[in-house]
């Protein structure tokens, strides 16, 4: 990393779907893995110095576009992304630990066995979204019918047991509104019976 920030010259390149296995994962069943590549840049860059050593940064990248899944009709929905971050490297764990606790800037730690790639697929896994769908379904949806039909409601009267010719009474029950009408007919006329 130290030599990449040192010369300052962006690295681009593409990776295959092959490179990056668990980003291949998110790939739709039925899409053509051979028409997905992920293109990306990197450069380097030295900031500022703390403790005689200059900062050591990195700008990555990525675009890309990949058939998912749509959670609504389980169809490929092609998802563009694109990932522009910057990231600083430290020495160690601890001094990542801290620096995390101290900022807002992505910190990475400098070693030989930093991956490129590695780190693409990190931002790109980052990067997918959660529920990927449609914002129009290009199919209907399919909907098993009897659980799409709701249940028809049944009137009160309906729903009362059937007591004819039980011996019940079966008079027609008042109009719920008939006591209201009274008690307004009653306030019309006044304490004293007489109409006002």
């Amino acid at each position: 990393m130290a030599s990449l920030a040192e010369d300052g010259c962006p690295l681009q390149g593409q990776a295959q779907l092959g490179e990056l296995p668990r980003w291949t994962e998110l790939l739709h069943p039925g899409a053509d893995p051979s028409s997905h590549t992920v293109s990306w840049s990197a450069q380097g860059e030295l900031r500022g110095r703390r403790a005689t050593r200059a900062e050591i940064w990195l700008h990555l990248q990525i675009q890309t576009s990949i058939a998912l899944t749509c959670q609504r009709c389980l169809g490929p929905v092609d998802t563009p992304m694109q990932v522009d971050r910057w990231f600083r490297f430290v020495e160690d764990e601890t001094q990542a630990a801290t620096l995390d606790e101290e900022t807002e800037d992505d910190v990475l730690v400098a070693n030989k066995a930093f991956d490129l790639i590695e780190l693409i697929e990190d931002e790109l896994l980052l990067a997918a979204p959660i529920v990927p769908r449609h914002n129009t379904c290009p199919a209907p949806l399919r909907v098993n019918e009897e659980a799409a039909e709701p249940p028809v409601p049944q009137s009160p009267e309906a729903s009362q047991p059937d007591t004819a010719g039980a011996g019940t009474n079966n008079a027609p029950r008042p109009h719920p509104f008939a006591a209201l009408a009274g008690l307004k007919e009653q306030l019309k006329k006044g304490p004293d019976g007489a109409s006002s």
